[in-house]
């Protein structure tokens, strides 16, 4: 092996993007990327970012074909936009079916009426952990298992401290899932300082 090893978050421009997309079919990214991603075995690759099923491979195509900066914002909105319209139907419809799914699933009364208390838990909680989930699968892409297990640590620290106060479960759940929000947030200027410009 010759050349110095790269440090994480480092791009190397020159490490051709069909290791990760060749031969996949894929589409999205500017036509600018696509010209500099180039031709591959005859095909020239079409772009990655736009329609991939989650954050997680949008954060991979990020590390691993040397998508460019404002693609890998624009994915990152679109699918940030997504999951926030998701979470929020998410919550209409547990509000204004949720004693109509408990009857379905459940035909015991008082256990109905146990889990009708916690439906109003049920009904926010899409909205208020969307955000975590969005960002721990763009952090779990590309790779930074570092600002990861420091970001659940204090949501860890976070819950636990809720516990101790004697907030209720779910409280103490929504605590985790804000804190682990906020804390990826925090962290998450540095993955986009890290990519290339177009």
């Amino acid at each position: 092996m010759t050349g110095r090893l790269r440090r994480p978050g480092e791009y190397d421009s020159a490490n051709h993007p069909r290791r990760l997309v060749s031969p996949r079919l894929v589409g999205g990214l500017d036509e600018h990327v696509i010209q500099r991603l180039g031709p591959s075995r005859g095909h020239r690759d079409t772009a990655v970012v736009g329609h991939l099923p989650t954050p997680t491979f949008i954060g991979t195509v990020a590390l691993g074909a040397v998508v460019y900066r404002r693609a890998f914002l624009n994915a990152v909105h679109a699918s940030t936009v997504c999951a926030g319209l998701v979470a929020v139907l998410c919550c209409l419809g547990y509000a204004a079916f949720g004693p109509t799914i408990v009857a379905l699933i459940m035909g015991i009364s008082e256990i109905r009426a146990m889990a009708g208390e916690f439906l109003p838990w049920l009904a926010i909680a899409p909205i208020v952990s969307v955000w975590s989930f969005q960002l721990d699968g763009i952090f779990s892409g590309t790779t930074r298992t570092v600002a990861m297990r420091n970001a659940m640590l204090l949501s860890l620290a976070a819950f636990l401290i809720a516990v101790w106060l004697f907030l209720p479960l779910w409280a103490a759940l929504m605590v985790l899932m804000v804190t682990w929000a906020i804390t990826l947030g925090i962290w998450y200027p540095r993955i986009v300082r890290n990519l290339p410009e177009s």
